[in-house]
């Protein structure tokens, strides 16, 4: 049990160290090229919509995981939890990206701050699979999570990269930086496929439970 635990945190703390080496660099490197204006945009829209990160979730993050491991939801399995929490994510994230932009095209109109909200704030609904990621922590699968969000971080930074060679706007660093997002939720997914798992129901009772939890 200890060496499992060691495992784990071993495999998570070396993501963490190396998603934060690539993302500095890059970071530094971005700002450098855009400047104070765009990439002071760019950091605006990032944080408005961590603003609305709390809707996105749902408060979630901790009931989904605990009902996972327990099961003690009567005549619900865990597939039904899955889908139901995913579903309610998304639900959530896309509620929450239209009060992104509807903030921003009040403040700016059609601008460039408002596109790169359209690309940026994106991520808000697709973070809707990290209902994956509970899933493999319950099945203690914590190298497959580290391996996703590693090779996601690498590949959405290696995109990163090119649109600064190429010197393209800042709407493209908006695009790589959702897809790190995209790429994380399809690599979970492709490793809940791999591990034999149904697809499971949306349960309405179990819903309206989650919620009021």
């Amino acid at each position: 049990m200890h060496k499992r635990i060691i495992q784990s945190s071993f495999f998570l703390l070396a993501d963490r160290g190396f998603r934060l080496v690539i993302s500095f660099v890059l970071g530094v490197l971005i700002a450098r090229f855009y400047g104070p204006e765009e990439f002071g945009q760019l950091n605006y829209v990032l944080a408005t919509a961590s603003v609305f990160g709390s809707l996105s979730s749902l408060g979630l993050d901790d009931i989904v995981p605990r009902d996972m491991a327990a099961l003690n939801q009567q005549g619900i399995s865990r597939d039904d939890i899955e889908k139901t929490a995913y579903i309610l994510r998304l639900i959530g994230g896309t509620a929450a990206y239209v009060l992104v932009l509807g903030l921003m095209f009040s403040e700016s109109g059609a601008s460039r701050l408002f596109l790169i909200a359209c690309l940026l704030a994106l991520y808000l609904p697709i973070q809707a699979g990290d209902v994956y990621e509970y899933r493999l922590r319950v099945e203690d699968e914590f190298s497959k999570i580290a391996l996703s969000r590693s090779v996601a971080a690498f590949l959405a930074n290696a995109l990163k990269a090119l649109v600064l060679i190429f010197a393209m706007p800042i709407g493209y660093i908006a695009m790589a930086m959702t897809s790190e997002f995209l790429m994380t939720t399809t690599f979970f997914k492709l490793c809940l496929k791999k591990s034999g798992f149904t697809t499971g129901s949306f349960n309405v009772g179990y819903a309206r439970q989650l919620l009021a939890r």
